[in-house]
């Protein structure tokens, strides 16, 4: 009998830690209109760029992508119902595993569709379904979600809180749906602050992102504007964000662009590679440092495709190490002249498209092969090296 109460009581511990849900699985819920729904087409770079790291937990079943709602599933658009294509949201969610610590995963609950902002709020979706709801968002709103959008995204986000820890909240507005809604800030403060209490989650840890596309700045409707301006006076802790391009490449924007925000949010640096970029890696010894002297032509002949990253401060240079800038002499240290790789990056921007950059990290100084050896360097330079 001990002995089998031992073994419950271990039961119920491993049961009891399992259930707990994870830090290191960073929740974000999401909700509003096309631009988180997902209106481009998808296409093989929006599969093949898709980690692990990235979750999505729909709200509703998804037969032709085998997809339970409730249940975790890695990424691959779309994000939102089984017919909807790529949104600022994918290229959120792909910005942010790129930026955060590798422990970190990253899962995203969404519940967006073409609808007017009155559509989340539970005081007022029946009415609005029931009088101005355009037919197509009735028929999305009562067979995707039950005529309640809210009810079905805090329905979900208390399952997925059980695996995760809720970090924020992205919010889509297009330009062309409540854009004479003078009242929408307002309205999504109440929203906001009753997915707060309904979750039991606080506004200092769960901050808002508000995220609207436009052709251009000056097609930003006046109720954009005024949330630009005005969002974090009305919502504390709360962020605007708008991108230029209704397409595809605006909404990738728009998602980095919500990703650097929180990233800085997070207090970290957001990085964002870029394919085009290429970047070479140097070392080696005297040859490499930069022994010829620095003439005019030198200096003349310097593409800005053709940068410099320095490992160390170069203070004559006004240089900072870490930093990239335009690879004038010297690419290695102040003091020094120039090398092969100046001559090897300025032929290479020649010659590839001129989309391309290069860039160049420089080490080398004139020492035995051994002091770029680490399990060798410090014996090295003990004993051998001059």
């Amino acid at each position: 009998m001990r002995f089998s109460l031992k073994l419950f009581l271990l039961f119920l511990l491993t049961t009891l830690i399992a259930s707990e849900p994870d830090p290191n699985f960073y929740i974000y819920l999401a909700f509003g209109q096309t631009i988180m729904e997902g209106g481009a087409a998808i296409e093989q770079e929006d599969l093949d760029d898709v980690t692990e790291r990235f979750q999505m937990m729909p709200v509703l079943n998804m037969p032709t992508k085998n997809r339970v709602a409730g249940e975790w599933y890695q990424a691959f658009p779309p994000l939102a119902r089984e017919y909807s294509g790529v949104s600022s949201l994918d290229f959120f969610g792909r910005s942010l595993v790129k930026n955060l610590p590798e422990n970190i995963k990253v899962g995203v609950v969404n519940v967006a569709f073409g609808a007017s902002i009155d559509a989340f709020d539970e005081d007022k979706v029946e009415e609005y379904l029931n009088s101005t709801a355009p037919d197509y968002i009735k028929f999305i709103a009562e067979n995707a979600y039950g005529s309640h959008p809210y009810k079905a995204l805090i329905n979900t986000a208390k399952m997925a809180q059980k695996s995760g820890i809720i970090k924020g909240i992205l919010v889509g507005k297009d330009e062309l749906i409540d854009i004479k809604d003078t009242k929408w800030p307002e309205k999504l403060k109440l929203i906001y602050e009753r997915i707060l209490a309904d979750l039991n989650l606080k506004n200092e840890e769960v901050p808002l992102f508000v995220g609207t596309l436009a052709k251009n700045e000056n097609g930003l409707s006046l109720s954009s504007k005024s949330i630009i301006a005005n969002l974090s006076s009305l919502i504390p802790n709360s962020f605007a964000i708008s991108a230029i391009g209704t397409n595809k490449e605006g909404m990738k924007l728009l998602g980095k662009k919500f990703a650097e925000t929180y990233i800085n949010y997070l207090g970290l640096k957001f990085y964002d590679p870029d394919p085009n970029f290429y970047i070479f890696l140097a070392f080696g010894q005297s040859i490499f440092e930069g022994g010829a002297s620095i003439e005019q032509e030198d200096l003349d002949d310097v593409s800005e495709r053709f940068q410099v990253m320095p490992v160390l401060n170069m203070p004559a240079k006004n240089r900072v190490a870490g930093e990239w800038y335009q690879a004038f002499p010297p690419l290695s240290r102040q003091h020094y002249g120039i090398s092969p790789l100046d001559f090897f990056g300025r032929n290479l921007v020649k010659n590839l498209p001129e989309n391309i950059k290069v860039g160049i990290v420089n080490v080398a100084f004139g020492a035995s092969i051994y002091a770029f050896d680490e399990d060798i360097v410090e014996k090295y330079l003990n004993t051998s090296a001059p």
